[in-house]
């Protein structure tokens, strides 16, 4: 028998206890479910949570069934519990105006409302105003209250590429005002204002392969008798490649994994 509840603050009871859920707007559907379930927090679809009660021998004694709120609308594959952001792209409609780089997050360029995610070169549009004064954070790729708003501006600007605010992972090129493309950097990469192209963050001594080309790298280390880190662009010696697992030039091979994730053929 399945009852429906409606309440502020919902209290289920079974038997002679009773315990609490914290909710908002929660429409609870209570049910004493007689299948298993497979996970104890889980969720039905992107807004539904199903929550498993079972005995010590594995059994369920009760089931429950409730809608996420407004304020976190989506419920979170990994966790069973309501966050503002989803991690699953069907969950909102395909954009047919945005052209996806590559698969992942993205920031809306000209909306801090609202952001994409990119699956399979297809991309879904999700929006941040069902928690009132919400923006997205491209950095927590969470939608977040007070967050500031960024996007990119094209004023003034023609033949030059554009950081996105606050996070230049992200840039768009502008031509007579108006935003051309929008994209991302590859990895951990920034957008070099002055190059023109993104580089390797120098945060620490180390190497990385360039995604763009699988015979150069970049090297991040102290200069001599300095305190000052410095990012140096170098080519692997002819007929080498780097090679990003080793980090290191090594002749071409069949098998060798460049940086930007191309595996080299040496029929190539």
């Amino acid at each position: 028998m399945i009852q429906y509840l409606f309440f502020a603050s919902i209290v289920v009871v079974s038997g002679t206890s009773a315990f609490s859920l914290n909710s908002y707007d929660y429409t609870l559907k209570y049910t004493e479910a007689l299948e298993s379930c497979d996970k104890s927090y889980s969720c039905l679809n992107c807004t539904t949570v199903q929550i498993c009660k079972k005995y010590y021998n594995g059994t369920v004694s009760k089931k429950y069934i409730f809608q996420c709120p407004s304020s976190n609308p989506y419920c979170d594959i990994d966790s069973g519990a309501c966050r503002s952001t989803s991690k699953d792209p069907t969950c909102a409609p395909i954009s047919h105006e945005f052209i996806c780089s590559e698969d992942g997050y993205y920031p809306n360029p000209t909306n801090c409302r609202k952001y994409y995610i990119c699956v399979k070169g297809v991309a879904y549009s999700f929006d941040c105003s069902n928690i009132g004064t919400g923006y997205y954070n491209s950095k927590s790729q969470n939608c977040e209250y007070q967050y500031s708003c960024y996007y990119i501006s094209c004023y003034g600007k023609s033949g030059v590429k554009v950081p996105y605010p606050y996070d230049s992972s992200y840039y768009g090129y502008c031509y007579n005002d108006e935003l051309i493309t929008f994209e991302k950097c590859p990895g951990s990469f920034q957008l070099d204002t002055v190059k023109g192209y993104c580089v390797p963050v120098c945060s620490e001594e180390g190497y990385q392969g360039d995604p763009y080309d699988c015979s150069k790298y970049y090297k991040c280390s102290y200069e001599t008798s300095s305190y000052i880190l410095t990012l140096k662009h170098n080519k692997c010696p002819k007929d080498q490649l780097f090679d990003s697992v080793n980090e290191v030039c090594s002749p071409k091979r069949k098998g060798l994994k460049c940086a930007s994730g191309k595996v080299y053929d040496s029929t190539e």
